[in-house]
């Protein structure tokens, strides 16, 4: 979730391997372990935290995500499944019409 907002629903045995949502995978990557590779940067996530109570037209993660397009700025996306038992709500994997 990211602001109140599903963003991505998986089963957790392949959250790490098969999570696509800019924010999921952010989120999986600021996971420290012992085991990790301390060579790889950390990564942080860019950008402002919109207020909760002051949400912008669109997607809520628009300002934070790497890969915003226009659309993001209007449109909310719907969550979709993009595999069994893998919902996704991103514009980046919104199934064309047709």
């Amino acid at each position: 979730m990211y602001l109140g907002n599903l963003v991505e629903v998986i089963h957790g045995r392949e959250l790490l391997a098969k999570a696509v949502h800019p924010y999921t995978k952010a989120l999986m990557d600021s996971i420290f372990d012992i085991n990790m590779d301390f060579s790889n940067p950390i990564e942080s996530i860019n950008g402002e935290t919109p207020s909760p109570l002051d949400l912008p037209e669109g997607c809520p993660f628009q300002g934070r995500c790497p890969h915003c397009m226009d659309i993001c700025k209007k449109e909310n996306p719907a969550l979709i499944e993009i595999e069994t038992d893998h919902n996704v709500a991103c514009h980046l994997f919104k199934k064309s019409k047709g």
